[in-house]
């Protein structure tokens, strides 16, 4: 879907969700109505999508595990992430309790760059960047990468 007015004219709904997120975030959280309702709608299910996408090529970062990550964390107050499997528990290999937080959807993702960020608009950027590129993102990713990373539906 391509927007038609405004800064991000010309641009589909696609590359926005995944290059300005926090524009999204400011989108899911109004009440909107005409065309923008339109792009809020197509952003969500855009963002359904990215949910639905698995982790892929990451190993957990325990330290004797081999298995594929299906899990990210973020320590508060780093985007560094905790690539780990369903099996391993961070706090088990030494993660103080209550320093680690889940992320592994658009909304974690904005929710813990709102949460602990003090550069909310470049560390949702590198935070929704990470999190594409583990579910099949191209490093360089522009508008037919964006599209067909959700025109792709990947099964676990």
């Amino acid at each position: 879907m391509l927007i038609n007015a405004g800064k991000y004219a010309g641009k589909t709904v696609e590359l926005i969700v995944l290059t300005e997120p926090q524009y999204v975030y400011w989108l899911l959280n109004k009440d909107v109505s005409g065309p923008i309702l339109k792009i809020k709608s197509h952003a969500q299910s855009l963002i359904d999508r990215f949910d639905a996408k698995p982790i892929l090529n990451k190993i957990c970062n325990a330290p004797t595990c081999s298995a594929e990550a299906k899990k990210m964390s973020l320590t508060v107050g780093s985007l560094n992430p905790y690539w780990w499997c369903s099996s391993c528990d961070p706090y088990s290999i030494g993660a103080s309790y209550g320093t680690l937080q889940v992320v592994g959807t658009y909304r974690q993702a904005l929710d813990h760059v709102q949460r602990h960020s003090l550069s909310p608009v470049s560390d949702s950027r590198e935070l929704i960047r990470v999190l594409a590129r583990s579910k099949g993102l191209p490093d360089k990713a522009g508008e037919p990468q964006a599209r067909v990373f959700f025109a792709t539906m990947l099964h676990p």
